[in-house]
């Protein structure tokens, strides 16, 4: 439709799949090394597309490094993995991005200390996923935020410090859930 030929459409895009392959491998390998660490592992519960915005994950990302936290990306797993093991929590999820957040957290349950499901307002799957996973999920601190055209970034900030306060309480014995 653009006027390129088939040929070079097919070359960018092998180029681009290979692009791809290799940053998602960067990225898993990063990941690995956090889950090395001895820093607070938060899980961002999360699309990608929210996680990596400018004024909604990037914010909470900041708020938990300057805390000493490690975030772990939910959306660095694979999907196939990730939809799987979503079944532990429902058969019944409809939603592909919601069943990737739900096998992730099933899968980093034993591995982090807490969860911050980040969902931008007004998101109808989102909300029912975070439902589900607050009624199927124990043992584990988890931070619902729900960012809207009124989201204040000081609000945000004294949230995720509190969060990061309870888990590290928590981890010092002085709070159980």
């Amino acid at each position: 439709e653009l006027g390129a030929k088939r040929s070079r459409v097919r070359d960018a895009y092998k180029k681009a799949a290979r692009e791809l392959s290799v940053y998602k491998k960067a990225l898993e390998f990063e990941q690995v090394k956090v889950m090395e660490d001895s820093r607070l592992k938060i899980l961002i519960a999360a699309h990608s597309y929210n996680v990596y915005d400018k004024l909604i994950g990037e914010p909470v990302i900041a708020i938990l490094k300057e805390q000493g936290a490690a975030p772990v990306y939910a959306d660095v797993l694979s999907g196939d993995e990730t939809r799987r093991l979503s079944e532990k929590f429902s058969r019944s999820l409809y939603w592909r991005y919601n069943k990737e957040i739900a096998g992730a957290i099933e899968f980093y349950k034993d591995r982090i200390d807490g969860v911050i499901f980040l969902s931008a307002f007004p998101c109808g799957p989102d909300s029912l996923a975070a439902e589900l996973i607050s009624r199927k999920l124990s043992g584990i601190p988890v931070a619902f935020l729900v960012v809207d055209a009124n989201f204040g970034e000081a609000g945000l900030q004294t949230r995720i410090e509190s969060f990061i306060d309870i888990i590290s309480a928590r981890k010092d014995g002085l709070y159980a859930l």
